[in-house]
Parts: structure tokens; sequence; C-alpha cells
């Protein structure tokens, strides 16, 4: 099965998107940039639990409305990470 390395949709304002299967979510306002990971709390059931929480020092980060300046800006930013999954992939 492959993965899309990027995929995205827009949300309100913004934008969710996937970036090598973590999730993200920005808008067009500069409210910076929001991952949905674990909090470090667990439900009785096991399970983690997740939520959004913002990066610390991206409280300027916005994406623009048009999908493709988006979707450059977002390839730009997780460059380093996309290079790094390609390369797992690869099995270098």
């Amino acid at each position: 099965m492959t993965t899309k390395i990027i995929s995205m949709e827009k949300h309100g304002n913004g934008w969710t998107f996937s970036v090598c299967g973590s999730r993200y979510r920005t808008d067009t306002n500069g409210d910076g940039i929001w991952h949905y990971g674990k909090t470090g709390s667990w439900f009785a059931d096991g399970e983690p639990e997740m939520a959004w929480k913002q990066y610390t020092g991206l409280c300027q980060f916005s994406l623009p409305e048009n999908r493709n300046a988006a979707y450059k800006k977002i390839r730009r930013y997780f460059e380093e990470e996309i290079k790094r999954y390609e390369l797992l992939r690869e099995g270098r």
C-alpha cells in the first residue's frame, strides 16, 4: 500500500493536512501550526489521549488559500522530514 507523502483538505479558513502520516492544521490568519498527537495522558481503556497542540515558535505560521501555493509551502517547510521519509521508503 502506498501512502501519500502530503495530503490536504480545506478546513474552515485554513487547511488540515498530513505529512508523512502526521496530521497538522493551520489557517490563513497566521495563527500558527498545530499538530495532532498524544498528550501524555491515557484513557481508562488504555488508549492514549490525542489532541491538537500548537508548535512552540510557529505562532505566525499560515498557509495561503490557494491549494497549489499551500502545497508548495508545506513541501518547502517539511522538506527534511519528507527526504527522510522517502529514504526510508526506498530502504536506504
